[in-house]
């Protein structure tokens, strides 16, 4: 029969496991709790690393304008939300690009995307196009020319009468539709320097340094405040 001495041994030794099992479990909860979050605190400072691309919205800008140079020019009652309803939203895209050269810092460049602002300019001197042509239906219609007026019917008296489309016609208009190139160009262009503290970079923008709060999302990295969205580039 077993004493009371060994017995209140072996109870002892079993407490003091079940005691290190404990401090073994809290310890590991605590380890894992650290790896995740050093983990994720890395994968937001690998954020900084690559090309990103974030839509710039010219569609209020580009339809002011042509609405003002229709009313100048046609004496057009519009306004630029008749304009605005007649097209879909416009963009160029900016491309920012960081070069990492140390854990929180590193460098970055941000620029217009050439080839979006060509398009979009595209887009919107079609858009004026319409827009003109629309109204000079209008006219002919009102003036007793025919009772109704296809767009290919317009486009060829618009050519006899001018000798070139009018797309061209208002290109030679000189009419500023889009935000001067090299005036977009500088809105959206920057580069330089960056540093990263907690969810904070720090970086030049309109000729002086500022701290941006700033999140991620899966592929993107948002500017919380002006909200940038800006896009991983694959």
């Amino acid at each position: 029969m077993a004493s009371n001495s060994s017995i209140y041994t072996k109870q002892h030794r079993r407490r003091r496991r079940r005691i290190i099992r404990i401090f073994i479990t809290i310890a590991m909860v605590v380890l894992a709790v650290v790896i995740l979050m050093a983990a994720l605190r890395l994968s937001t400072l690998n954020a900084f690393k690559g090309e990103y691309r974030r839509s710039v919205d010219l569609t209020e800008r580009i339809t002011a304008n042509i609405a003002v140079w229709l009313q100048d020019v046609e004496g057009a009652d519009v306004d630029a939300e008749w304009v605005r309803s007649r097209t879909e939203p416009m963009y160029v895209y900016s491309d920012l690009s960081f070069d990492r050269n140390g854990l929180r810092k590193g460098t970055y460049t941000e620029e217009l995307d050439e080839a979006s602002y060509t398009e979009c300019e595209d887009m919107a001197y079609s858009l004026c196009a319409d827009c003109l042509r629309e109204l000079i239906i209008k006219r002919l219609v009102m003036t007793g020319y025919a009772e109704s007026i296809s767009d290919d019917t317009a486009d060829k008296l618009i050519g006899e009468a001018l000798g070139m489309t009018l797309n061209n016609y208002i290109k030679n208009a000189g009419v500023e539709i889009l935000p001067d190139h090299d005036e977009l160009a500088g809105e959206i262009g920057r580069s330089g320097e960056y540093r990263i503290k907690g969810n904070f970079v720090s970086w030049e923008r309109a000729g002086a340094t500022v701290t941006d709060e700033f999140r991620r999302a899966k592929r993107s990295l948002v500017i919380v405040e002006p909200e940038y969205v800006y896009k991983k580039v694959e």
